[in-house]
């Protein structure tokens, strides 16, 4: 498969990890950074978004502090991947884990 969005989620619970956007390849080690990827199933999503909501307001970065959060009020997936991210239709898949030696 090539690159793509992929809706993340818990196999045994179905409580919603993520969106990574990214070749299937490199996903597990995404995942890793929020919680157990052998504990997770994935699906492709459909072209759609995140949209960051609320008001646009353009300003500058501040180079000098040292806070590189990002802040998401208000914002909302389109109806596209809202209809595809939550729903058991689809082919969901397991990560798998590649075992070291």
């Amino acid at each position: 498969m090539p690159n793509g969005a992929w809706m993340v989620r818990v196999r045994h619970n179905k409580v919603s990890v993520g969106i990574f956007t990214c070749d299937p390849d490199d996903l597990a080690d995404l995942v890793d950074q929020v919680c157990e990827p052998g504990a997770c199933e994935y699906k492709p999503m459909p072209p759609g978004g995140f949209v960051f909501g609320g008001e646009v307001v353009l300003h500058q970065l501040d180079e000098a502090s040292e806070d590189t959060a990002v802040h998401f009020s208000d914002a909302y997936l389109t109806e596209e991947w809202v209809q595809h991210a939550y729903e058991d239709d689809g082919d969901w898949w397991p990560i798998l884990i590649a075992e070291n030696d």
